[in-house]
């Protein structure tokens, strides 16, 4: 593309900036980064700070940051981003991009600030659903994350209440086997626990599981994370042999279906641990951690969480 069209050409920079994606999609950290950073120095050259192409590029490399770990870059780009939309963009452009959610998911889910992420997520939703409609996938997420984030906030009752409305405007729009619907329905039954409900959380847990079993198979990846939760409720219940034969099963799935365990080892981890054997937990934090320091780099959230749970398991080993 660059050699027919000219490497500043709006075709090239524009398939660079997709390749950019791929890559973050793919997991190829450090090549998503300098593709990112090369095609955004070059939109920038050729259109500005304030052209789409350009903000596009500054919320795929802010997002990648943020996986990676580099929170306070990542926040300053999707910020950026933010705030060169809300002067030049009109709101249905603004409808149509995610710098908004992409923010606020930082702050929520890694800065744990819970209020500007509300009114993050809050300008989002009056964005997209004049433009996009109350049906719209991008309405239907951000009105579940405003649920976790009043559960959070300790508001309980609206919680449950946007839960709960959520489901069932996600079962009008798609069905009630719908795997969006039932993905709804899991983070419902997440959002019950997180408020104390933990009888009706762990019974809607397990209704969605064995529904995503038979409707979408047992090995859809849709149905891994309800069985990790299912698993992890057991645990929280010192159903300890259940819950580590349920998280090994998961991870058995994902990887026959090349999907990241990282998360799910280091929540196995902790279960050894828990149940008083953190030799065992050692031993699978310690498997895999080299590799995924390597992969993803020792700053990415989920090697920095299992870097801390190694440590935790050996002063347990030691009993400390």
């Amino acid at each position: 593309r660059a050699e027919e069209l000219g490497a500043d050409a709006p075709g090239t920079l524009h398939a660079r900036r997709r390749l950019a994606d791929v890559l973050r999609m793919m997991e190829r950290v450090p090549e998503a980064e300098a593709e990112y950073r090369g095609v955004l120095t070059a939109l920038r050259r050729a259109h500005g700070d304030e052209h789409p192409e350009t903000l596009a590029a500054m919320r795929g490399l802010g997002s990648h940051l943020h996986r990676m770990g580099r929170l306070d870059e990542s926040r300053n780009l999707l910020t950026a981003a933010v705030e060169t939309e809300r002067r030049v963009a009109t709101d249905e452009q603004r409808a149509d991009s995610s710098s908004l959610a992409e923010l606020g998911t930082l702050e929520f889910y890694s800065f744990r600030r819970a209020e500007p992420a509300k009114e993050l997520f809050d300008e989002a939703l009056a964005l997209v659903k004049p433009h996009r409609g109350a049906d719209h996938p991008w309405a239907l997420r951000y009105t579940e994350t405003l649920a976790q984030i009043a559960a959070q906030m300790g508001d309980f009752e609206r919680a449950i209440a946007m839960s709960e409305d959520l489901a069932r405007e996600t079962a009008r729009v798609y069905g009630a086997e719908h795997r969006t619907t039932l993905a709804t329905e899991g983070n419902r039954a997440y959002t019950l626990g997180v408020v104390g409900r933990a009888d009706e959380s762990e019974a809607l847990m397990r209704d969605v599981l064995a529904t995503q079993s038979r409707v979408l198979g047992e090995d859809d990846p849709d149905a891994l994370w309800p069985r990790a939760q299912v698993a992890l409720i057991d645990a929280r219940a010192d159903r300890y042999d259940d819950a580590i034969q349920g998280l090994e099963e998961v991870i058995e799935r994902m990887e026959a279906r090349g999907v990241p365990t990282l998360e799910t080892r280091v929540d196995l981890a902790i279960v050894y641990r828990e149940m008083g054997e953190p030799e065992a937990s050692c031993e699978i934090l310690e498997e895999f951690l080299p590799a995924a320091e390597e992969g993803l780099g020792a700053d990415h959230p989920l090697v920095r969480e299992a870097t801390r749970q190694l440590e935790l398991s050996t002063r347990a080993g030691l009993g400390e």
